[in-house]
């Protein structure tokens, strides 16, 4: 096991760099692709961002928001 290792050049440790980096910024991506995937179009907390500007009726992700001003619109749809 007395192998020699050659030393490394620059560009090969600024290579090893790139592509570690490269593939930790995709991963993270990939996994805030997944999460949003996961969690469907509309928010799912009362501090997320509105997807239709604060407009509930025909907004496509009612079924599935969660935020306080949705809750009074099916509440008051139902009531009616």
């Amino acid at each position: 096991m007395n192998e020699s290792r050659e030393p490394r050049g620059r560009r090969q440790v600024l290579g090893d760099v790139l592509r570690y980096g490269a593939l930790g910024l995709l991963g993270l991506v990939g996994g805030r692709l997944l999460d949003k995937a996961k969690r469907g179009n509309g928010p799912l907390h009362p501090d997320e961002k509105c997807v239709s500007r604060g407009l509930c009726r025909g907004c496509r992700a009612l079924a599935g928001c969660r935020s306080p001003q949705a809750d009074l619109f099916r509440r008051s749809r139902k009531e009616a």
